[in-house]
């Protein structure tokens, strides 16, 4: 299980990009997407997968994949840049 951050109140959201998405709302570093309503939820969530080869039998895995991760944020916008919100999504 892993541990949620929080971060309590209103908050302007920022949000950065890399060179890849030149010519949009990022080019300039970061892009401020909008103002939350109240408190912001970030959950990162890890995942660990056994790598199965031939050499040691189907059932025994010589390695595990670790650092695999991906972050729920989960928030309320009351106030924001469509075009931001749209680079960052798609």
């Amino acid at each position: 299980m892993t541990r949620a951050f929080n971060i309590f109140g209103e908050s302007l959201v920022t949000v950065y990009g890399g060179d890849h998405l030149s010519g949009s709302a990022f080019t300039s570093g970061g892009a401020q997407l909008g103002l939350s309503l109240d408190q912001i939820k970030i959950t990162p969530r890890f995942h660990h997968r056994d790598v199965h080869t031939d050499d040691f039998g189907p059932d025994i895995p010589p390695e595990v994949l670790w650092n695999l991760a991906d972050i729920r944020i989960n928030m309320t916008l009351v106030h924001y840049d469509y075009d931001v919100l749209d680079t960052s999504l798609g």
